[in-house]
């Protein structure tokens, strides 16, 4: 459900006057209203069933039979989701005991004999191999672990975007006359979050299957400004690369460009410089940069586009006062996947030397992933 919270901006622009006589108490003032400001609120919303409709019933479980549910998982909201999965026993019948059940009258628990495997999208998550079952009891599958009650990380799906999940069900084949007629009753419960705003994982996920199995970010990709790496990163709007002197001692590797300075320009629209990071199939939620704190106000902001729109992220306010090389990170303000398009904007006038010596400098970029969360 989409929640819409209304604010009132406004605006005071005051100017006071004593007019010399203190009791007069009298002072010029105007005020603006900017009104009708809205944040709206998103959405996280999934639709989720059995292809062919359910719920889901095994009529005829025998040993050494498998049994296939098909589900879907429809993305309807306005942002990408982290998806879970848990199914939950919610009881046992012993559904009448038939003479060849060897005279055992309790309600066996034969969760504990259905192996279990999961794929999502076509990559399986869980296979028969790896030994799970459904639930645990004095009859549970040697060296196996029951899934009953524990949350299964099974990745994230855009936004209009569907996840396939297909899971199997299979009794052993050692399974005795014990099991025969009971029945099991469970509920699959899936649950979706938002992946921005350092969103906490599930608690009780299962041991191989959550979703933060580090916590340490990765480097998805480092670019050397002002190489040979240039090409594979569509640049546009940067200064030739640095070979005209000077002591700005190089970045790490002695490589930058600015995005102000020869074969640029100094002009007001020669301030921004694009670049593209390449994040492939994982997802990049930081960008590191090294960049000159220069003698000259080097202060510049950053953006990413998402979905074809420029964002703002980011924003390095100079210090000054010297040549100091400084690295940089910058959280993104969601996960990015893909070819990822950045620009980076000086954000003060260019000085008088910049035509000799350029202004803001950049040596290298790093595109950074985790699998946990990070805080924007």
């Amino acid at each position: 459900m989409k929640k819409i919270l209304k604010s009132l901006l406004i605006l005071s622009l005051v100017a006071s006057s004593v007019y010399g006589i203190a009791q007069s108490g009298a002072w010029f003032s105007d005020q603006e209203v900017l009104g009708d400001n809205t944040v709206n609120a998103g959405t996280i919303n999934i639709d989720a069933g059995l292809v062919g409709g359910g719920p889901f019933t095994i009529g005829d479980m025998k040993p050494s039979t498998v049994h296939y549910m098909q589900m879907l998982v429809d993305n309807v909201g306005d942002n990408q989701a982290d998806i879970w999965k848990r199914i939950m026993v919610t009881g046992y019948d012993d559904n009448g005991h038939p003479e060849s059940e060897d005279g055992n009258v309790t309600d066996n628990k034969i969760g504990a004999v259905i192996r279990y495997d999961m794929q999502v999208n076509g990559d399986v998550l869980i296979s028969e191999a790896d030994n799970y079952v459904l639930d645990t009891s004095w009859r549970q599958l040697a060296n196996t672990t029951a899934i009953d009650g524990y949350w299964m990380y099974l990745g994230r799906v855009l936004a209009g975007e569907t996840m396939e999940v297909d899971q199997s069900y299979h009794m052993d084949g050692s399974t005795g006359n014990w099991a025969q007629s009971d029945q099991m009753t469970f509920d699959v419960e899936i649950f979706a979050q938002q992946i921005v705003g350092g969103a906490t994982s599930q608690a009780g996920e299962l041991i191989g299957l959550e979703r933060c199995q580090g916590t340490d970010p990765g480097q998805l990709e480092m670019y050397n400004i002002g190489t040979g790496e240039d090409g594979d990163h569509s640049l546009a709007g940067w200064s030739d690369v640095w070979t005209w002197g000077g002591g700005y001692g190089g970045g790490d590797d002695g490589s930058f460009r600015l995005l102000m300075g020869p074969g640029d320009g100094c002009s007001d629209g020669d301030v921004a410089a694009e670049f593209t990071m390449h994040a492939e199939d994982k997802y990049g939620v930081q960008l590191v940069l090294k960049h000159l704190d220069g003698s000259q106000d080097d202060s510049f902001d950053l953006y990413v586009k998402i979905a074809s729109v420029w964002t703002k992220f980011g924003h390095y306010e100079a210090q000054g006062g010297g040549e100091n090389w400084q690295t940089t990170t910058f959280n993104l303000p969601q996960p990015v996947t893909g070819d990822v398009e950045f620009k980076l904007v000086a954000t003060q006038p260019a000085n008088d030397w910049c035509a000799s010596w350029g202004q803001v400098a950049f040596s290298w970029a790093e595109l950074v992933h985790s699998t946990c969360p990070v805080t924007p």
